[in-house]
């Protein structure tokens, strides 16, 4: 299998269902070991071995949209790109699943991960040297 770095935040098309998260929130798993395929650049896909250990599901994951743009347009208008980015931000998440757990080889490195539900859309995000993996992850486990 290729290694090397993979994208700081990237697309990924993750290799379990549904019927595999509520048997790891139900507490019949402790984990799901799966994998993902992630575009590592233009036209370069990898499989990645994942293990995830943590879910929310939409039902019980609520958040709110802050956003900020800057941008060299007038202040109005960023202003109405800011709120219809939360708007659609906001919608996208009402069904979204959130997921957490690290990629599983030489190095294991903390992920989380988000899956939009509504639009079949995946987004991983990797922990970064300077971030605590307490304030990273949501319920971290020990590794």
């Amino acid at each position: 299998m290729e290694t090397g770095k993979l994208p700081q935040t990237q697309f990924m098309e993750l290799m379990s269902n549904e019927d595999q998260w509520r048997l790891l929130i139900s507490g019949l798993i402790n984990e799901i070991k799966t994998s993902a395929i992630v575009e590592k650049e233009p036209g370069r896909k990898v499989r990645i071995s994942l293990v995830i250990d943590m879910i929310i599901p939409p039902e019980y994951w609520k958040n709110k949209t802050i956003c900020h743009v800057d941008s060299n347009v007038d202040k109005n208008i960023v202003n109405g790109i800011s709120r219809t980015r939360e708007f659609i931000n906001d919608h996208l998440s009402k069904s979204a699943w959130l997921f957490s757990g690290y990629i599983d080889g030489n190095t294991k490195v903390p992920i989380v991960i988000i899956y939009y539900q509504s639009v079949n859309l995946t987004v991983y995000t990797q922990k970064l040297s300077g971030e605590d993996i307490y304030n990273f992850l949501p319920y971290p486990q020990q590794n």
